[in-house]
């Protein structure tokens, strides 16, 4: 009896043991990682991108010049700065901790009580999971618009062409396979050529619609065609 009772108790041992092996990896792979945070500034929005090595969940709150998410079930990678001072338009700092039942939060310290609008982008090739957080600028956008009036000067009217380069900032086109180059500067360059040569011929003037390193949504490319009466519209 007590040598059946010991192969029943070791049989049940083997059992227990062989659920937890089969178990663990699967919970373990399920808890999501905050890889790293990079931003973009344009002329109107500054972009903020969390990239994460699965499809986040978290809550959001808001108040005067914090915005906080909160990411459930989610760990911090062990390279990850706790603390961003980035001084850009929009955003002062971002500080990073974790707290207890693997829960992750990311503040944002903002300059002034600005519009910010948090979404998901799925994985997609090389770019994983990512949450994007895009802080609008509205001065910085009315100042743009002040700078540069719609295309006439004088009393005669110019040609305005809109020329258009594509991707910039997170989304980086195609990648060239030898030299390491990425298509959203190879574009930009071609743009910024295109548009001094065009300034420099009789009745012309171009505009560019990004002159660095960010993505402008392609409703806004439009918009900025619309409001500068273009003429044209030239997509590099």
């Amino acid at each position: 009896m007590a040598t059946s009772g010991r192969r029943r108790a070791q049989t049940i041992f083997l059992i227990i043991t062989s659920v937890s092996i089969l178990i663990w990896p699967g919970t373990a792979s399920a808890v999501n990682r905050i890889l790293n945070i990079r931003h973009w500034v344009s002329p109107d929005h500054t972009r903020i991108v969390i990239d994460t090595s699965q499809d986040a969940q978290f809550k959001v709150a808001k108040e005067d010049r914090k915005l906080t998410l909160q990411f459930e079930h989610t760990d911090l990678a062990r390279q990850l700065p706790r603390a961003l001072d980035i001084s850009k338009p929009g955003i002062d700092k971002i500080a990073v901790r974790d707290i207890p039942l693997r829960t992750a939060v990311i503040e944002l310290e903002l300059p002034a009580p600005l519009v910010t609008n948090v979404f998901k982008l799925p994985k997609f090739q090389e770019k994983t999971y990512r949450v994007v957080i895009d802080i609008e600028l509205p001065q910085v956008e009315k100042k743009e618009e002040e700078a540069t009036p719609p295309g006439k000067k004088g009393p005669i009217r110019k040609r305005v062409v809109i020329i258009d380069p594509g991707h910039g900032g997170e989304d980086p086109g195609a990648l060239g396979c030898e030299m390491g180059t990425n298509e959203k500067d190879v574009v930009l360059e071609i743009g910024r050529k295109l548009r001094d040569e065009l300034n420099n011929c009789e009745g012309m003037h171009a505009y560019l619609t990004r002159d660095g390193d960010y993505y402008v949504p392609f409703n806004k490319r439009l918009k900025l065609a619309r409001d500068r009466k273009a003429d044209l519209f030239v997509s590099i």
